[in-house]
């Protein structure tokens, strides 16, 4: 896949310009869920909906939203998704937040 490259500065490679752009990346994700956590700790789900980085979460048309209980599961369309890290409500997944009524607000579990 990457090819030795003599004319790269310092013997740095392809794949070592990649690590460190993975891991920018992560550290970028990872400050902003620190972030979206902190304003859901404060109560402040909004703010927490707009920081969040929406790392991953379900489809609500499906049985994982009727599974999970979710109190939103199949009112958002075919397309709706709620977040696992924040709990929103999303279009899609990439999508943009929806507004929904406090009832279907869910709590969201802190990995440990």
């Amino acid at each position: 896949m990457f090819d030795y490259d003599e004319e790269l500065p310092a013997g740095f490679q392809d794949a070592d310009f990649l690590q460190r752009q993975y891991e920018e990346e992560s550290r970028t994700f990872a400050a902003r869920l620190g972030r979206a956590h902190g304003a859901l700790d404060a109560g402040d789900d909004a703010r927490a909906w707009s920081l969040c980085p929406h790392g991953g979460g379900y489809g609500l048309g499906g049985t994982a939203a009727t599974d999970a209980g979710d109190p939103a599961a199949g009112l958002y369309g075919p397309d709706g998704f709620r977040c696992q890290d924040c709990g929103a409500v999303l279009d899609g997944f990439p999508g943009e937040v929806v507004p929904i009524p406090p009832e279907h607000i869910i709590e969201v579990g802190r990995p440990s």
